[in-house]
């Protein structure tokens, strides 16, 4: 399998372990032959096992996950990532934030991102061996359904705090 399908594979499994780790429901995930690679549900069945702000981080968490995965695994700097295969994912994060930040869950852009990243950074060292073995079975099998992530990391996946 060519290179990019391992950085996009990497991407997709970010996003389909942040979802379980935020108690959203498990969707398919799958790298396909053009290079690309879908995180399915997204916007259609979103919901944090949180509410409210929590549910808003959530959704920012989930969203740059898949940037962040592919950045670390391609050893590429996560800027560029966000530039290029990732800028949807933060495009998608861009409006959650104002969000958070219109209704005083953060002061201000600075510190909305500043947050964003380092629960993002959490996350990633945390639970970087389930991205991997995710992403490891989307690059043999290319498509997984959502109970097979949860399979693949398992029932006991520490869930973020309430």
């Amino acid at each position: 399998m060519p290179k990019v399908h391992k950085h996009v594979a990497y991407h997709e499994a970010g996003h389909a372990v942040a979802r379980v780790y935020v108690g959203a429901q498990p969707t398919a995930v799958e790298t396909r032959a053009d290079g690309g690679g879908t995180s399915y549900g997204t916007s259609q069945q979103w919901e944090s096992s949180r509410k409210g702000q929590y549910a808003a981080w959530d959704l920012v968490l989930y969203s740059l996950a898949g940037p962040r995965a592919e950045a670390r695994i391609s050893r590429t700097a996560y800027v560029v990532i966000v530039l290029t295969s990732g800028r949807e994912d933060y495009e998608s994060a861009k409006p959650v934030i104002r969000w958070l930040i219109q209704h005083g869950f953060a002061d201000g852009e600075k510190a909305a991102w500043h947050r964003a990243e380092e629960e993002v950074r959490q996350f990633m060292r945390t639970h970087w061996p389930h991205i991997c073995r995710v992403a490891d079975a989307l690059m043999s099998r290319g498509r997984l359904e959502g109970p097979e992530v949860v399979q693949i990391v398992g029932q006991r996946l520490a869930v973020c705090p309430h």
